[in-house]
């Protein structure tokens, strides 16, 4: 019983610790200041895989395209997978990937249009805090999800569908207020100005953001365009006592 008593307490006090993170990280404080950083973005895996592919509208907007069938120029792109849910040859993606960075509060914000031509992937990014494991999901992958048949349009987090919530048809805004700790990356979701997602995952390698175009299972071209990207960090200050 004692034992049963202790192992209620640790899962109560480890619960909290995770409300408080979750908090401070979708919350904003009088003395916070805040910064835009350049995310010195590159095309992840270059070079771009077709000229269609890729294409920087403005200093802060970019546009990406993939056809069916177009593999990824990464090397884990050309990867089969099976399991009991799902099976695929490769995996299709045109990306950049900014720079490395480091223990802090950030928010990432863009308008997002993303246009197929017919049915959706299984599951196609739209960001992403990567840590360059090379098999399983990062830390963040935050996706729309089409299904195996390709008509279920719901975004998602990692393997989390958020239901009720349809990808819009028409362009959209994305805000992801994010801290990284030594040991883990907490994220809080945004569409158009409301909340509809938070995570909590550790990582292994220092993080960076992915956006772009990363899908398998694919059914249609798809055409993912960002607008006004920005990419703020944001310095907490404490009160010395």
């Amino acid at each position: 019983m004692r034992s049963r008593n202790i192992n209620l307490m640790k899962s109560f006090c480890k619960n909290i610790l995770i409300l408080f993170f979750l908090i401070c990280t979708n919350s904003t404080f009088p003395d916070d200041v805040t910064k835009e950083i350049s995310p010195r973005w590159k095309v992840s895996c270059a070079p771009p895989i077709n000229k269609r592919a890729y294409k920087k509208l403005s200093e802060n907007s970019f546009q990406f395209h993939v056809d069916v069938g177009d593999v990824g120029g990464c090397e884990t792109d050309r990867r089969s997978y099976k399991d009991k849910y799902i099976e695929f040859q490769h995996s299709e993606r045109q990306e950049l990937a900014s720079r490395k960075l480091g223990i802090g509060y950030y928010e990432f914000s863009a308008n997002i249009s993303i246009k197929n031509t017919g049915l959706f992937s299984y599951r196609n990014s739209i960001f992403q805090i990567h840590d360059d494991r090379n098999k399983g999901v990062p830390p963040v992958m935050f996706n729309r999800y089409g299904g195996r048949d390709g008509k279920a349009n719901l975004f998602r987090v990692n393997h989390r569908k958020i239901h009720g919530l349809s990808v819009p048809a028409k362009p959209f805004d994305l805000i992801v207020r994010f801290e990284i700790t030594k040991r883990y990356v907490l994220a809080t979701y945004y569409i158009d100005g409301e909340q509809i997602a938070t995570s909590k995952e550790k990582y292994n390698n220092k993080p960076y953001i992915k956006i772009g175009i990363y899908r398998i299972m694919a059914k249609s071209s798809v055409t993912q365009t960002y607008r006004n990207v920005r990419l703020v960090r944001i310095e907490r200050k404490r009160t010395e006592e």
